[in-house]
């Protein structure tokens, strides 16, 4: 997960043009590419602002370790599980006051 965290962060913060150019999207697995556009969606998200109702998808992995990790959550599995398991947390806790 991280490297392909890493791998969108370069795509996405290269010249878009240039990339549309000189990457043969061909070849590449429609799963990836739909991972790219929720990538996309993603940092458009965190550059513009997410409200509290969509934080958790515009967060990355990374972020989402950190604060499961800081809830005493899990810490592997996919950014999915990741997601549930902290809105189960916070879910518990709200009820819980």
């Amino acid at each position: 997960a991280l490297l392909k965290e890493r791998c969108m962060d370069f795509l996405s913060s290269a010249n878009k043009m240039e990339v549309a150019e000189k990457v043969s999207f061909d070849d590449m697995p429609s799963h990836l590419m739909k991972d790219w556009m929720d990538w996309m969606v993603a940092l458009a998200r965190r550059e513009g602002g997410s409200s509290k109702g969509d934080r958790f998808s515009a967060m990355r992995v990374s972020q989402l370790r950190r604060l499961a990790n800081d809830k005493g959550l899990c810490v592997d599995g996919s950014r999915e599980m990741l997601i549930a398991s902290i809105k189960v947390n916070e879910e518990g806790a709200e009820a819980e006051s």
